[in-house]
């Protein structure tokens, strides 16, 4: 049923007035033009068929106007034709009353590119079904693939740029072989802590500004070169004068190595000598 309709079941002599047939007229062509948005823009309705050499006639929607297209020999553009015609009125005077538009072959106009076939709704529910399809596979597969370890593509490491570093199995400690990146054998020795311990200085610094520290090496000697890596730690409650004390070693042997400290202001200090001895 039409949002605008006539009644004309009732008797008694209807009025038929230019009002009632302007009525009639704007029920359908409202009608129509709504059901031409939904189309789209710029597509083919019906018809249109390419020939060869021709497109027979059809219906397209162009800036959502409705409006058929009179077919004919095929160009690259195509043109809106408005014929319009005169009735005579019965005051002897001739009126445009009748308007024609529509759509055909002609030079100047617009590309007939611009328009594109409508699929039915058929075709549609048919594509989007195998679209649906199509996606739960590829959701599935994905699925599949990203689960896959195992390199499934088969990439080397020329592939992603490594093709230089060589292929070698570093679990030797003992091994010291150029082709083998920061040989294990350095790597090991490098990163060997060999001892670690902690000192309570606070009696001998505060003995005096400069004090050299025996420190005993725990666990027996160190043979071989090493470096000593440590910090001062305070543990009192006044960071104000425990950070005044500056330090160095010396005098590294197998069983011991000489703490050097000096205090920089007339404060008494509660410090502690965490360290730890590497080999290199």
């Amino acid at each position: 049923m039409s949002n605008k309709r006539v009644d004309f079941g009732n008797l008694g002599g209807f009025p038929l007035t230019q009002d009632l047939l302007s009525y009639m007229q704007s029920s359908y062509r409202d009608a129509i033009s709504g059901m031409a948005k939904v189309c789209g823009n710029n597509v083919i309705i019906s018809g249109m068929e390419d020939n060869g050499t021709s497109f027979s006639d059809g219906w397209i929607v162009l800036d959502g106007e409705l409006l058929p297209f009179v077919g004919g020999p095929k160009q690259s553009t195509f043109i809106i034709v408005d014929e319009n015609s005169n009735e005579a009125f019965a005051d002897g005077i001739s009126r445009t009353v009748y308007f024609t538009r529509y759509a055909r072959f002609g030079s100047g106009g617009r590309p007939i590119s611009d328009l594109f076939r409508l699929s039915t709704i058929g075709a549609l529910q048919s594509n989007l079904t195998e679209l649906n399809s199509n996606l739960t596979a590829l959701n599935n597969n994905y699925g599949l693939h990203a689960a896959n370890k195992n390199n499934p593509h088969g990439v080397t490491k020329q592939q992603v740029g490594l093709g230089n570093i060589p292929n070698a199995i570093s679990d030797d400690p003992t091994l010291n072989d150029s082709n083998v990146l920061a040989t294990t054998k350095a790597t090991a020795k490098a990163s060997k802590i060999v001892r670690m311990d902690s000192v309570d200085i606070t009696g001998i610094v505060n003995q005096s500004t400069d004090k050299d520290i025996p420190i005993t090496i725990p666990n027996g000697p160190v043979y071989g070169r090493y470096l000593v890596a440590g910090s001062l730690r305070s543990y009192s409650n006044n960071f104000d004068n425990d950070n005044d004390v500056f330090w160095m070693v010396r005098g590294l042997g197998p069983y011991n190595f000489v703490l050097c400290t000096r205090k920089m202001a007339n404060n008494y200090v509660y410090l502690m000598f965490d360290y730890a001895i590497i080999l290199f």
